[in-house]
């Protein structure tokens, strides 16, 4: 019986060790500072000032995958379309990112 109480205690232990490592109170906040990214634009959405783009790893920041970024300047929006190869800056400041100097490589 009593190898059975040390076995329970230890399981729960394992487990609040791994719930704790896991899932921290606070999630980590991207690094703020600026990078470079390159992908396609999968779809603007012109009144909420936000593009969905596939891009490539961001080194120092992120995988390769498919996001929504809002985008700084508005005049820029016009331009982009779905299908269209673009290259931008990707800033993080505050936890929030945002692309900037987004230039149209390939329609």
């Amino acid at each position: 019986m009593k190898l059975s109480k040390r076995f329970a205690y230890a399981a729960q232990l394992v487990l609040l060790m791994m719930f704790t490592a896991c899932h921290p109170g606070k999630p980590p906040q991207p690094k703020s500072g600026t990078y470079s990214v390159a992908g396609q634009i999968l779809s603007v959405d012109q009144a909420n000032q936000q593009v969905t783009m596939k891009h490539g790893e961001i080194p120092g920041l992120m995988p390769a995958m498919t996001m929504t970024y809002s985008v700084k300047d508005k005049a820029a929006l016009p331009h982009l379309a779905a299908g269209d190869q673009v290259k931008a800056d990707l800033v993080v400041q505050d936890g929030k990112a945002d692309l900037e100097n987004v230039v149209v490589q390939a329609k």
